[in-house]
């Protein structure tokens, strides 16, 4: 009883505290309900909007949501799929190639030859 009296209940919940309940399905709830924030979340400083978008882009590109969501607004054949994946990887490996001579020239270069 004096567990139940030390309990805020719902004003507790809102103020930030704890559940006090006897049953953990309810503080489980009330912590998975907590982490399942969505979402990210830039700060505007000085009312610089510009960079605060920089930002959100930076992020945005960074975590891949900005290629998922292209991939997703159109539907593609299985087969145009498997074309595009293997121009993507010829794309990455030419340029991989290409900073691989760039380097091995660079330090001929530094060499003196």
């Amino acid at each position: 009883m004096l567990r139940r009296a030390a309990c805020g209940g719902v004003a507790a919940l809102r103020a930030g505290m704890e559940a006090c309940s006897s049953s953990a399905s309810s503080t489980t709830s009330l912590l998975s309900a907590q982490k399942q924030q969505r979402g990210m979340k830039v700060i505007v400083q000085n009312n610089n909007v510009d960079r605060a978008m920089g930002q959100l882009n930076r992020k945005l590109r960074a975590e891949g949501i900005l290629q998922k969501w292209k991939e997703q607004s159109v539907y593609l054949k299985p087969a145009t799929r498997r074309v595009l994946a293997q121009k993507e990887t010829e794309h990455r490996l030419k340029k991989q190639r290409f900073r691989e001579l760039m380097s091995w020239v660079l330090k001929r270069k530094a060499r003196g030859f």
